[in-house]
């Protein structure tokens, strides 16, 4: 008798696994986006702005200076300086608060392990 062993498609076993990180991520966003929204806002707490104003300071600015000089070089009237600021603090207050939902969620798994 003469048996073969299915041959296994590598192929499809990185496929497999890489959806597999694919769905933990998502599901870790989600559990992240979740947290931010329960804890932090938005709204933000005027607490946590004060917070992360003062941990990041620099890196704040340089996200606001990046964002102005790509609106200088597009010259687009329809986009005022103000408006782009003003989206770089509130993309820059959401990563922020992302950042402290990983820990938060991170300390309390410690906890209770």
């Amino acid at each position: 008798m003469n048996a073969r062993l299915p041959s296994i498609c590598w192929a499809s076993v990185a496929a497999a696994e890489n959806a597999a990180r694919y769905d933990r991520a998502e599901a870790e966003d989600a559990e992240l986006d979740t947290y931010v929204r329960e804890y932090y806002g938005p709204p933000f707490a005027v607490e946590l702005v004060q917070e992360a104003l003062q941990a990041a300071q620099y890196e704040l600015a340089q996200q606001i200076a990046a964002a102005s000089e790509r609106m200088g070089q597009s010259h687009n009237p329809e986009h005022p300086q103000l408006a782009v600021m003003g989206n770089s603090m509130d993309e820059w207050l959401r990563a922020y608060a992302r950042q402290r939902a990983r820990e938060d969620i991170a300390a309390l798994r410690t906890t209770t392990d």
